[in-house]
Order: structure tokens, then C-alpha cells, then sequence
């Protein structure tokens, strides 16, 4: 975890099969215990509440704030039953599956929301004839129809609703 920011609190996971790695004085290194999952420790670590206790103490310089090595052992890591660590991990990484699929639904629904308004505008101006852009007046009549049927489809989104159901840290 570096603990020097910015990117103070960014985490990351180094893999086993690596035989040896460098280090810094800006990072702190968690080796989980036995008992303890190491995607779950990046994600309580990860998490701003985890750290949110130690950086009202902190005192940075220059407007930015670092742990000491200290603060990082004296973290308040929640240790649950393993079982319950690995369904935690579960759901998390279903939760941000389902966050990147909503996060391309909302990056297409603002393009094809921008195409619906160019295409409205071409309209306005009775752009019938002319060829504005390498657009003819059959394919904007064809994006008309896309955009709506693409838009109609995000606004009537049925996905599955999920229930967290999951311990606060």
C-alpha cells in the first residue's frame, strides 16, 4: 500500500510466482495471515473507512498527507471467518462487474444521446438534400431510429438487483 500520497491509500496485490521484487520507503507491505484472504485484505484496504480513523491523525506536509509505518500495524483489519471473507470477495467482484456493464451502458447512452441530438438538430434545420458531415439524409434517418431503440433500450434496463447483505467495516 503506498503510504505516501498522492496516491496515498492506492493498493496493489504482488503474486506469488514473483521470486524477488524492490520496494520503497512509500510503500508498507500487508502479508496476510494464515486465516486471512489476500483479495479481501486489498479490499478493506482499498476501502476509505479502513483508513479514515488513521488520516484524521495524520499530519502531512504541504498539504499532503502520509502514514507512518506505525499507523499501518495499528489498522483495524476486520478478521471474519475465512468462508465468509471468499463470499464477501465473491459478491465484491460481482459488484463491480455489474459496475463497469452500467459504467459502458452510461458512456453509450451519452453517445448515442449526443448522435440523437446532432441528428435532431440536422432536422431542425431541414437538412433534407445536403450531405453535412459524409451523412446523407437516409442515414440520419437510420441513426434516428438507432439512437431511439438503443435509448429506449437503457431506460427500460431490467438487470438484476442486487442485495449486499454484507457487514460494515
Amino acid at each position: 500500500m503506498n503510504i505516501v500520497g498522492p496516491p496515498l491509500g492506492k493498493v496493489a496485490i504482488i503474486p506469488h510466482h514473483f521470486p524477488e521484487w524492490n520496494i520503497n520507503q512509500a510503500l508498507a507491505i500487508f502479508r496476510p495471515l494464515k486465516y486471512l484472504d489476500n483479495k479481501f485484505l486489498h479490499y478493506v484496504l482499498s476501502c476509505h473507512a479502513t483508513l479514515e480513523r488513521v488520516l484524521q491523525e495524520t499530519k502531512g506536509t504541504a498539504g499532503q498527507d502520509n502514514l507512518s509505518l506505525e499507523q499501518c500495524r495499528n489498522l483495524l483489519i476486520p478478521l471474519y471467518p475465512l468462508s465468509q471473507q471468499l463470499r464477501i470477495v465473491t459478491k465484491v467482484n460481482q459488484l463491480m462487474t455489474l459496475c463497469d456493464k452500467l459504467e459502458a451502458q452510461l458512456k453509450q447512452s451519452v453517445g448515442d444521446s449526443e448522435k440523437l441530438m446532432e441528428v435532431a438538430v440536422r432536422q431542425l434545420l431541414n437538412v433534407d438534400t445536403i450531405v453535412a458531415d459524409g451523412i446523407s439524409t437516409n442515414t440520419t434517418m437510420q441513426e434516428t431510429r438507432t439512437v431511439k431503440r438503443n435509448i429506449a433500450k437503457i431506460h427500460s434496463y431490467d438487470g438484476e438487483a442486487v442485495q449486499l447483505n454484507l457487514p460494515l467495516f
